[in-house]
């Protein structure tokens, strides 16, 4: 069974990372949005889902969003709780007491933390035009997808966009609802076919769990001293591009941007659809065959495949982070 304290204790320091890296005022707005839309969705229920794992569910979650927001906000003035003790307290009995009913009720409602580091990763306020991957594209003159971007979703849409993504995390939303408050947003997503906001979705949720593991990845480093690689690993089936065969296995530092053929990043994905990873490293580890890259003729042979004309480029470098991989 989850141990609800812990779980306390674990929101509250997903919290304070939020409000360091935005502030409390973001932090708070977007908690009390996440609280009515939950209230709404609860709502909306219909008298026979009264005890079923989806209400259980929505009101676990509501009841942590109300935890952060109503008790432990107000602590971030200077305290910072440390103990299970003491986030006990903080939390109230009440709450505590509810946690452990629906983990018996139902296992493995309780156990999951609200998605804040994620969440702070689509606030713009933190990254700015880093805060999804249509923004990022919106902002970069040089990017070929900019024309598109700019056609389809110009004006306050991408942050409309953004919003959504992040309440979707927040509020641990279905995808397919999380899909048409996409389609609600988009006067061309209304009219385009389902797959244009289903593409969005995968990729800027893909985004955000990216770049919230980078800044994981950048906190362990500096725990060990420097020491750790992240190496760009990409998923191989019949729908793999060939500008991901041409990255698989790059090498970097945490603090270095991966390379593609149309300019850097530093965490995946660089494109729509883009499924990459990113795998920490000790320098110290042998490579495993899966992590190692893939050779100009296999790119090539990837690029026939997708019956593209010519050649494609050369692949970008392999290992610009200064360490010798054994």
């Amino acid at each position: 069974m989850a141990d609800p304290v812990e779980l306390v204790r674990t929101n509250h320091a997903l919290a304070m990372r939020y409000a360091d890296r935005a502030g409390r005022g973001p932090l708070r707005r977007s908690l009390e949005k996440a609280e009515r839309g939950l209230e709404r969705r609860l709502k909306r229920l219909s008298p026979g889902m009264a005890g079923s794992f989806t209400r259980a569910q929505l009101e676990a979650s509501l009841r942590q969003v109300r935890v952060v927001l109503r008790t432990l906000l107000p602590e971030m003035k200077g305290v910072v709780v440390d103990t299970a003790k003491q986030a006990a307290a903080v939390a109230g009995e009440g709450t505590l007491k509810s946690f452990r009913a629906a983990e018996k009720n139902f296992q493995g409602i309780t156990g999951k933390p609200l998605a804040l580091d994620a969440a702070t990763v689509l606030e713009r306020s933190v990254v700015g035009t880093e805060s999804s991957v249509l923004h990022r594209i919106q902002a970069d003159p040089a990017h070929p997808g900019r024309p598109g971007v700019m056609e389809r979703y110009a004006g306050r849409v991408v942050g409309q966009f953004e919003d959504v993504l992040q309440q979707r995390l927040l509020q641990s939303m279905p995808w397919d609802e999380a899909r048409d408050l996409l389609i609600q947003q988009s006067p061309f997503l209304q009219e385009a076919p389902a797959y244009w906001a289903e593409r969005i979705l995968r990729t800027e949720t893909a985004a955000a769990h990216a770049r919230s593991t980078l800044q994981a990845h950048q906190e362990i480093s500096e725990q060990v001293g420097g020491g750790m690689v992240r190496i760009l690993c990409a998923t191989f089936d019949d729908r793999t591009g060939s500008d991901s065969y041409a990255v698989h296995g790059q090498v970097r530092r945490v603090d270095q941007p991966f390379t593609w053929w149309e300019g850097e990043y530093l965490a995946p994905p660089n494109r729509p659809n883009d499924r990459e990873v990113v795998v920490l490293w000790d320098v110290e580890w042998p490579v495993s065959a899966y992590l190692k890259p893939k050779s100009q003729a296999d790119v090539a042979q990837r690029w026939r495949q997708e019956g593209r004309k010519g050649g494609p480029p050369p692949k970008p470098p392999w290992n610009t982070s200064g360490f010798k991989m054994r």
